[in-house]
């Protein structure tokens, strides 16, 4: 005789009559029609909000710990870099204000690259809950994408 397992665990004593109820019937059914099997169900109580998440994903503007590209729309040139920062917060420093970062001097040597890039000429490549894993996502990244810009 072959023998069926359902759900994960026997909890009866959480789930309450209802559950022995719908055992009994289901037992009553497997034994009526299906002669050669034992069914034996287990039933177990979950948590709704263990099938979804309850929380709200996080903009790209605003996540942090990931790495990013910029690709140029003037010319060829694409950068790979991280931030634990807000991602925007970090682009906007490549734009406008951080003289050291090779995305800004790559904009300050042409006219026509500076012109044409915004902010949408980055994007999110990945992200790492550590540093440490940032910093290791980051080099494979630099390598998949065949480099960066230099200054």
């Amino acid at each position: 005789m072959d023998q069926i397992n359902c759900c994960c665990c026997c909890c009866c004593c959480y789930i309450g009559l209802f559950s022995k109820i719908a055992d009994n019937k289901i037992g009553y059914l497997v034994k009526k029609y299906c002669k050669d099997l034992d069914v034996e169900l287990d039933i177990s109580s979950f948590k709704v909000g263990n099938l979804f998440s309850v929380k709200d994903s996080v903009p790209d503007k605003l996540r942090s710990r990931v790495v990013y590209k910029f690709s140029c729309a003037g010319c060829s040139a694409r950068y790979v870099g991280e931030t634990s920062r807000h991602f925007t917060t970090r682009v906007r420093e490549h734009l406008s204000t951080d003289r050291v970062s090779h995305v800004y001097k790559h904009l300050q040597n042409s006219d026509k690259c500076r012109n044409l890039c915004t902010e949408k000429n980055f994007i999110i490549l990945d992200s790492a809950s550590t540093v440490f894993q940032l910093k290791i996502k980051e080099a494979l990244h630099i390598q998949w994408q065949h480099g960066n810009i230099s200054g």
